[in-house]
């Protein structure tokens, strides 16, 4: 089934108890997941998605909520700001352009893909993927966030993890044709790349990592 839950107002996990998503959890319009007293849980499974939209912030905060979540989370527009623990496992996607404030209990151990086919997803503060992370991105146009997918990352990018590439159908990008995936204030580590060859589109993409971005070169 679906959970529509819309405005103002708050989605309370109590004193302990816990919180599961199986399908589609909607929050539209600035409504919040909010802990009170106790260690209460929101899961959010492999087969869920959990959806932010609508102008307004949604906040992830209060008490001693955690939050797991194994299938999709969509920031689809407005912001979705996380202040309590919460892991992105391997495997979860987490998705759209919006703007996500992972605050500092963020485990990023899935997979990013901004946009939705494509788009450009805000990163407030410090980005810094885990092993087992992927940034997975969507090319379809030479310009970021409407032609290909771009992380735009307000503070430090610390790199880890994967970068993929895919070539969507109908678009061939130029010879030499740079397209920046990434950008940040300051850009360290390293990713490790991979589907960057495309038979398809008969194209190779070159990565690039600089002081403050991340970019693919095109060559065919």
């Amino acid at each position: 089934g679906t959970v529509e839950h819309t405005g103002a107002g708050r989605f309370y996990v109590y004193g302990g108890a816990s919180a599961t998503n199986a399908a589609d959890w909607r929050i539209t319009e600035g409504g919040d997941l909010w802990g009170f007293t106790g260690a209460g849980t929101f899961t959010n499974t492999a087969s869920a998605t959990l959806t932010a939209s609508g102008a307004e912030t949604t906040q992830i905060v209060g008490g001693g909520l955690t939050v797991s979540n194994a299938g999709t989370v969509d920031v689809r527009e407005g912001t979705l700001s996380v202040s309590r623990p919460f892991t992105h496992l391997p495997g979860a996607v987490l998705m759209g352009s919006g703007t996500f404030e992972p605050g500092t209990q963020f485990a990023l151990q899935g997979t990013l893909a901004p946009g939705t086919s494509p788009g450009l997803l805000s990163w407030t503060g410090r980005y810094a993927p885990e092993a087992t992370a992927d940034l997975a991105i969507e090319i379809g146009g030479s310009e970021p966030g409407t032609g290909h997918d771009q992380l735009a990352v307000s503070g430090e990018a610390a790199a880890s993890g994967r970068l993929t590439a895919e070539v969507l159908p109908g678009y061939t990008p130029t010879d030499g044709e740079v397209l920046t995936v990434l950008t940040a204030t300051s850009v360290t580590g390293g990713f490790t790349f991979e589907g960057l060859v495309d038979p398809v589109a008969d194209v190779s993409l070159y990565p690039d990592v600089t002081e403050t971005a991340v970019t693919l070169t095109a060559f065919n």
